[in-house]
């Protein structure tokens, strides 16, 4: 809790050496919780949500943000790259994600062991899962654009 106003808030510090400390930035979660809300209230109650978390969610710190939108009741996550759903995956977060990026051999066998949605764009793509689920014994669910 911020002694101050009595918010939530995530800082993270980025230093130069361990000795000082550059630049550093405050995330004030309620704030996002809030912003997730007010969207949230000009929805039908059937329309579902995925909140956009890539690239560490444009700098706001992708786990803190995710934690933030889902316990509002956002329905799933989205990120760039498998290796991004990977670390949210390794940080406890179990909610669906999907990746925007298409898949690609370098990362598809990750992709499913987690359990990410994947983008595909081909049948070679859709083959390349087929084959990595089958090896694994792990189901896996894409999105065909």
């Amino acid at each position: 809790m911020n002694r101050y106003t009595g918010m939530d808030r995530i800082t993270a510090e980025r230093s130069l050496s361990d000795m000082e400390a550059r630049n550093y930035r405050i995330i004030h979660t309620d704030i996002i919780r809030n912003n997730y809300l007010q969207i949230r209230k000009t929805l039908p109650d059937e329309v579902r949500t995925l909140a956009v978390v890539k690239s560490d969610a444009y700098g706001h710190g992708a786990y803190e943000v995710s934690r933030t939108v889902l316990a509002a009741g956002a329905d799933m996550l989205a990120v760039a790259t498998a290796g991004e759903g990977t670390e949210l995956r390794e940080k406890g977060i179990t909610a669906p994600i999907l990746v925007l990026s298409a898949v690609t051999g370098y990362d598809v066998r990750d992709a499913i062991l987690n359990h990410l949605i994947q983008t595909v764009c081909s049948a070679d793509m859709v083959h390349m899962c087929e084959k990595i689920s089958a090896e694994t014994g792990t189901e896996f669910l894409v999105l065909m654009i």
